[in-house]
């Protein structure tokens, strides 16, 4: 059985991207390949039971870590081993792209050393297809072929980023009032509630400055990297009373139930898998349209679908429209409806990539 090399530099965050390390690493290694994680958080790989490839962080800037990264795993990744490459970076055999495409930088900005390092390493990695990518939607894929010539035999459209583990969460009956009790939300109160690790970029800044416009509602923000990030946008718009931020816990899926909407303004999601999840666990959704999973959304009638640049007047006045008396249970069955057929998809994503990988 061949040896895989997973190589996910900053492994400890814990947002989608690494969550979904974990859960392919997993996969492959009940399928019975050996498998191993290259990454800066060696000891944060070992602790969740895999084997570790220590790579030292190098470099005063994000990109010339990166390719300080690209150039150690090169040197030691050993002859007939498999990568699978979580960033875009030269020497991997599939790319997973947890990432959504930017524009390609022009003019002047193309020569700074962060633009000219991204865009060669890119280059390298999936140029002409070098690389086979594992693409999460299909607009995804389609701006990565057109940007880098990958032709179609070079890549595949994943079936929803569903975890296993949160589907069979979803099946599960909880207490709510005793989870929006831990919470610290009335039973009367309308509880809405974001996952973020990077707060701005998932628009909870914006979502805090719709606060105010959305009457007696708690808003709960889960896994902030920057839980001071969070209590200083609420002071800033004075809702502090009506505002917190928790640490990223397992039983997110509990939180999901227990809330009467999810909200999501994302600047950028290159899928939005908590909108899934949300769904499944039968709440409904605020979201911005650049989420890739936001047509499960706008087709289940789950919820409402901002344009890419909301402003809080905007999500006050979707996130009213959801918490409405008049259709409040209506939107919940619709919600509850969409994710019912989505939990048949649960773990087909990782079968393709265990299949693929491992043929």
């Amino acid at each position: 059985m061949r040896t895989v090399l997973l190589a996910c530099p900053a492994l400890a965050p814990m947002g989608g991207k690494q969550r979904d390390c974990l859960a392919i690493a997993d996969a492959l290694k009940q399928a019975g390949a050996e498998v191993a994680i290259a990454t800066w958080d060696v000891d944060f790989a070992k602790a969740r039971g895999f084997e570790a490839l220590s790579i030292q962080a190098r470099g005063l800037s994000n990109h010339a870590r990166l390719a300080a990264f690209a150039d150690d795993l090169a040197r030691q990744r050993r002859q007939g081993n498999v990568v699978i490459g979580f960033e875009r970076m030269p020497g991997i055999d599939y790319y997973y792209a947890a990432d959504p495409l930017r524009p390609r930088a022009g003019g002047l900005r193309a020569l700074l050393p962060r633009d000219r390092t991204l865009s060669r390493l890119a280059e390298q990695a999936l140029g002409g297809g070098k690389a086979y990518s594992f693409f999460l939607t299909e607009a995804q894929a389609d701006a990565y072929a057109g940007a880098f010539a990958i032709p179609a035999s070079r890549f595949e459209v994943l079936p929803p980023i569903i975890h296993p583990a949160r589907a069979e969460q979803a099946t599960k009956m909880v207490d709510i009032g005793s989870v929006r009790s831990t919470l610290g939300v009335a039973a009367d109160a309308p509880l809405v509630v974001a996952v973020a690790v990077v707060a701005r970029t998932k628009g909870a800044d914006l979502t805090i400055a719709a606060m105010p416009s959305v009457p007696k509602a708690r808003l709960v923000v889960i896994g902030a990297r920057d839980p001071q990030e969070i209590a200083s946008e609420a002071a800033r718009a004075g809702v502090s009373d009506r505002v917190s931020a928790l640490p990223y816990a397992e039983q997110v899926m509990d939180f999901l139930k227990a809330a009467d909407v999810l909200v999501h303004p994302a600047r950028i999601d290159n899928t939005g898998t908590v909108i899934v999840e949300a769904l499944m666990a039968g709440t409904p959704a605020v979201v911005t349209s650049n989420c890739g999973y936001a047509p499960f959304v706008a087709r289940g009638g789950a919820g409402v679908v901002l344009h890419e640049q909301p402003s809080p007047a905007d999500i006050a006045k979707a996130l009213n429209s959801v918490l409405d008396p008049a259709d409040r249970e209506g939107v919940r069955d619709r919600a509850a409806a969409a994710g019912l057929s989505l939990r048949a998809d649960a773990g087909r994503w990782l079968q393709r990539i265990v299949e693929r990988v491992l043929a």
